[in-house]
């Protein structure tokens, strides 16, 4: 409890001492879980934009494609590496099937190989070269996500391609080893994904399986 109240006390101390310009020691050692602190700020009624002071980082995917070959799936997977010391929230993901197939949604999958790259920070104060310690990984591959647990699946029983959210995903944390796999169950059919998440680093406390 003590690891989890010193990260806690952390966030809210960088939010509150950047918003005010306050300088030199914490601002608010007495944060505890049965201590409330409020903050209303009118202008911004999602408190996005505030994610930056909260040493938080927002990242788009923007939308990957792959198409499955004659034989294989076509299969995009979002994966947090072992060892980053970060948690990554997923806040949307929206597929887009093929005309008349279904696209699933799948964790704690097998890896994939494949082309490989990271998303993007949607907050243009940040640098642009920053990179999300989520890898993006696209491959026409066996179905591994199989091995995992299905969470989601939607269908495009429509003629042309549409963008659905897949409602499921939202708030799932990817925690260090963790993978987030789409595919699709058919064979030579195109997948789009995007997924927008935030990441900010892990204290120990968090980590803990036990």
């Amino acid at each position: 409890m003590a690891l989890f109240n010193e990260s806690l006390e952390g966030r809210f101390a960088r939010l509150v001492g950047a918003l005010h310009s306050i300088k030199g020691p914490n601002p608010v050692p007495q944060v505890a879980p049965e201590i409330v602190h409020v903050i209303s700020i009118s202008d911004h009624f999602d408190r996005r934009s505030h994610h930056y002071l909260e040493g938080t980082t927002r990242y788009a995917s923007g939308f990957l494609v792959v198409t499955g070959d004659a034989t294989h799936f076509g299969v995009i997977q979002f994966s947090n590496p072992a060892g980053s010391g970060i948690l990554a929230t997923v806040e949307t993901a929206v597929v887009v099937p093929g005309t008349n197939n279904f696209v699933s949604a799948w964790i704690a999958s097998g890896a994939i190989g494949g082309s490989t790259a990271n998303s993007f920070p949607l907050d243009s104060r940040e640098s642009p070269n920053k990179k999300s310690a989520v890898i993006n990984t696209i491959a026409s591959a066996t179905v591994v996500g199989v091995s995992g647990n299905n969470i989601g699946r939607v269908f495009n029983g429509v003629t042309n391609q549409q963008s659905i959210e897949m409602p499921e995903c939202r708030g799932l944390v990817l925690a260090p080893g963790g993978l987030l796999t789409f595919f699709s169950p058919a064979v030579a059919t195109a997948v789009q994904v995007q997924v927008v998440h935030r990441e900010r680093a892990a204290n120990p406390a968090e980590l803990r399986t036990s």
